[in-house]
């Protein structure tokens, strides 16, 4: 994971470490999710589900302090001020334990101060960091390969 120098996210919670993952899919898993996006497998909305999914990244983040109070929908790779509705923010969240091992699931047990939340985020640009709610702006890794621990257990749904 990304050192983030434990960079404040609100009053409470810090982002201790990051990674990015790129979200490997498969032809078939292609074909699924084009006809259950469109309603059918033409070949132009093949390929428009192809970039999507090419830019389609799990990002992991290592958290500390009261991370129940973190929410994560503030994240996005638009500044606050620039925000639209077409604005790509985190998508499909789940929480794990610090060792990253085990899912919570959507939410963080009350009284965890140390974990790991995962999100999907579309139209992925490594050239811009991830900004939280107040503009604090975090770097990010370029993309790796997602690891088994999570690609046995994260599902991408079409949204």
């Amino acid at each position: 994971m990304h050192e983030a120098n434990q960079n404040s996210l609100t009053a409470a919670a810090h982002i201790a470490d990051m990674a990015v993952y790129t979200w490997p899919f498969s032809e078939a898993d292609l074909r699924d999710l084009t006809h259950e996006a469109f309603g059918d497998a033409s070949a132009e909305n093949v390929q428009c589900m192809r970039e999507q999914l090419e830019r389609l990244v799990v990002i992991e983040l290592q958290m500390t302090g009261a991370v129940v109070e973190f929410n994560v929908g503030m994240l996005s790779q638009d500044m606050p001020t620039a925000r639209t509705a077409v604005s790509q923010v985190p998508y499909c969240e789940s929480y794990w334990s610090d060792d990253g091992e085990t899912c919570f699931g959507e939410a963080v047990p009350d009284g965890v101060q140390s974990c790991r939340l995962c999100f999907f985020l579309h139209e992925f640009d490594v050239s811009k960091p991830v900004y939280d709610a107040t503009g604090r702006g975090f770097p990010l890794p370029r993309p790796t390969a997602l690891p088994e621990r999570l690609k046995s257990v994260l599902r991408y749904e079409v949204p």
